[in-house]
């Protein structure tokens, strides 16, 4: 009757009420509890059985059904183990936010789910044929973990569709993953396509109240599919597989709040936890992912054909030294004359990179932020790309000028240039500036299925599963630009950047993709131009083992971040002694690449390690037992090294 109820909120721990008449089969619903001094009712989650406390406050379950059950539970757990989250910050993260604010009982009314639907399939070629057979046995009946790195074009979409639809029939429904699903309307009109109102779309942009609704209707069955970004991975299906669609894409790792959960690897554990399929897809799959699959902890389908036998695009590099535009070589210039549709990566938004003072050569910079500032042409203002700040482009330097230059090229830049040298050209922007209005995405990924825009101009949102057969020149405009992270991911992070791009030409008849650099005797080319991604892992493979970096260890990052720079120094420099005293390897403490954002100082440190549970078990120790001024913050399994 004594029980331990989490609240999702930024504590750590959980806390004990007395509740009459609780038994096994309450653990995972909803709780009303007074919480806090003032006795204020608070809703949180029964987790499990507690010790007798003398001090316990009496609670009461809301609902007949859980909300939370075995699989959620187990999720749970590994977010607070695993990645070292605090136990109110999980249950946030798992839980729509109306979930903790609607007092009544919930309407729990199970939907029994059929599926009759007379639905013609494409024929699979062979190599759908052969994937599908050896997937179909596994669902809703058995764990499997299956890797099918496929070229782009290949058709791994109908092996999903597919593979649902069997899922589907058995009873079971399905969870789908894609990296941002406002991206890939393509997909979601195609899943609806084939089964109809039975799905439900769920990502960030949703109000708090969508959000609940649609994780109403996938509890109770009424659309037993969920297509979404993330986040969508806790969602209450009863699923027979779990799908992960470009499985290497960063979007799935949680970098800005906690928990740092991976979205790929969650779903593996969820699919281990339910006995079922997961099926990870990819042109060019992380490397991580790959070396599993060499190794035998997953099943490896290669495609190495597009659908009819379309041969992939041929890559060009176009040398960018002495290049007479500073932007576009004459290679490129030529080739968007030729093509009708085409399509230019420009890996930074806005106008310029940079405004620089002509009188003392000094960049404008952000206040609260060790970045410069971008210029935004059409906004006519400089902005912080971390922070948001803005600034008015007139605004004296710090010497007293007005004068300045801007420095570097984005998006912004590159549309208004082939603007001026294709007057006759419809030309669109494709980045976070020009797609924030509701529905504006669509619109231009609209106008390119229907041929009306000749060219689009993007960030890497343009590299995300779009599939329009118009297009039959994709470019990079300076292949460098790629690897401006410049850790252990940045090699991995551009050829498979490079290799998608190119991937989106040509789908119907062969296409062609330039990429724009200052080293075309980078070896990486070599790979690239070949479409040999598994060469390239190969290789890297053999750097990271020698080194001990992912997959051969984990990295987790430390950081210190403090208002004041002297005790967010002093802070990582004592986790450092610590972690010396206790014999776990790292690297470091030095200060981050970007030192200041929003006024607060930042510096951290890089645990390389075979036992995460066990260095996260320190950190956290560490962290409870002194009291630290500064916010540490612990990324298990990190990828940004910012």
């Amino acid at each position: 009757m004594f029980v331990s109820v989490v609240f999702p909120l930024a504590v750590e721990g959980s806390f004990t009420y007395h509740i009459e008449g609780f038994g096994d089969a309450d653990i995972g619903k909803r709780v009303l509890a007074p919480f806090g001094k003032g006795n204020r009712k608070k809703i949180g989650i029964a987790v499990c059985k507690s010790e007798k406390r003398d001090d316990c406050k009496e609670a009461v379950v809301l609902d007949e059904m859980p909300v939370f059950g075995k699989t959620e539970i187990g999720l749970f757990e590994f977010l607070h183990s695993y990645y070292g989250s605090g136990l109110g910050m999980a249950i946030k993260a798992m839980l729509p936010k109306k979930l903790f604010e609607v007092i009544q009982p919930l309407q729990m009314q199970q939907v029994e789910f059929s599926y009759d639907k007379a639905v013609k399939n494409l024929t699979p070629t062979v190599e759908q044929s052969y994937i599908i057979d050896a997937i179909k046995p596994d669902v809703a009946s058995k764990f499997s973990g299956n890797l099918i790195m496929g070229v782009t074009g290949s058709g791994k979409t109908e092996i999903y569709l597919q593979l649902i639809e069997h899922a589907l029939k058995a009873g079971y429904g399905a969870i789908v993953l894609v990296p941002e699903i406002t991206l890939t309307p393509q997909l979601e009109d195609r899943f609806v396509k084939r089964f109809g109102d039975i799905i439900s779309v769920f990502h960030s942009r949703l109000t708090p109240l969508q959000k609940f609704k649609r994780w109403l209707d996938v509890k109770f069955g009424r659309t037993p599919i969920v297509l979404g970004a993330r986040s969508a991975i806790f969602m209450p299906a009863k699923a027979g597989i779990i799908v992960v669609d470009e499985e290497q894409d960063s979007s799935y790792k949680q970098s800005d709040m906690m928990p740092h959960y991976n979205g790929r690897d969650i779903a593996i554990l969820r699919a281990k936890l339910e006995n079922i399929p997961v099926v990870l897809g990819s042109a060019t799959p992380s490397v991580s992912t790959y070396y599993k699959a060499k190794i035998g902890k997953f099943r490896l389908f290669e495609m190495k054909e597009r659908i009819k036998k379309t041969p992939l695009p041929k890559i060009y590099l176009s040398d960018l030294n002495g290049c007479r535009r500073g932007i576009i070589t004459d290679k490129l210039l030529n080739a968007l004359k030729e093509q009708s549709q085409s399509l230019i990566l420009v890996n930074r938004r806005g106008f310029a990179k940079s405004a620089v003072c002509l009188d003392c050569g000094m960049p404008f910079s952000c206040p609260n932020c060790s970045a410069t500032l971008a210029y935004h042409k059409k906004e006519d203002r400089l902005e912080c790309h971390w922070c948001g700040y803005i600034q008015k482009v007139d605004q004296e330097c710090r010497c007293g000028s007005r004068r300045l230059k801007f420095v570097g090229t984005g998006t912004e830049k590159v549309e208004a240039y082939l603007k001026e040298i294709f007057p006759d050209k419809t030309i669109e922007r494709f980045d976070s500036d020009n797609t924030k209005r509701k529905g504006s995405y669509r619109k231009i990924l609209d106008g390119l299925a229907s041929g009306k825009i000749d060219i689009v101009v993007g960030t890497q949102m343009i590299a995300k599963g779009h599939d329009y057969p118009g297009i039959m020149l994709s470019a990079i405009l300076c292949y460098e630009s790629l690897l401006a992270g410049a850790d252990y991911l940045s090699s991995e992070n551009a050829i498979q950047l490079a290799l998608q791009v190119s991937g989106r030409s040509g789908r119907k008849n062969q296409g062609k993709s330039i990429i724009q650099t200052y080293n075309i005797h980078n070896p990486d080319f070599i790979d690239i131009i070949r479409h040999d991604y598994a060469s390239f892992c190969e290789k890297e493979l053999k750097i990271r083992e020698k080194w001990h970096y992912p997959p051969f260890s984990h990295l987790i990052r430390v950081i210190s971040v403090n208002p004041k720079k002297i005790v967010a120094r002093k802070e990582i420099e004592h986790i450092a002694l610590k972690l010396k005293d206790a014999q776990i390897d790292f690297l470091g403490p030095s200060v981050c690449l970007i030192s200041k954002i929003r006024n607060r100082f930042r510096f951290h440190l890089i645990i390389k390690t075979g036992r995460v549970k066990r260095a996260v078990r320190f950190l956290k120790n560490l962290v409870e037992n002194k009291n630290f001024d500064s916010r540490i913050v612990i990324d298990v399994d990190a990828i940004d090294f910012f």
